[in-house]
């Protein structure tokens, strides 16, 4: 019985241990992932022209009534 304790007590503390080194590893993925498609983004302008097209398209679409966006009303504005 005291073996099996023994045995069990090692099990769990290395389960434990292992548990945390790889959730550990998960958070560094996910920053790593996170931070390398903030750099593309960033380098591609990509938010900033959606962000723009975005609002000329919700102004475009409130000023003539119309409750949707049609095709040619929106324009992607540079800058």
């Amino acid at each position: 019985m005291r073996i099996f304790k023994l045995i069990l007590g090692i099990t769990v503390c290395w389960g434990v241990v292992i548990l945390f080194f790889m959730s550990l590893l998960a958070t560094m993925v996910v920053v790593a992932v996170a931070r390398l498609v903030t750099r593309v983004l960033a380098k591609l302008n990509i938010t900033a022209a959606w962000k723009h097209a975005a609002t000329r398209c919700r102004r475009d679409s409130s000023a003539r009534n119309t409750g949707t966006v049609i095709e040619g009303q929106c324009t992607v504005i540079d800058g």
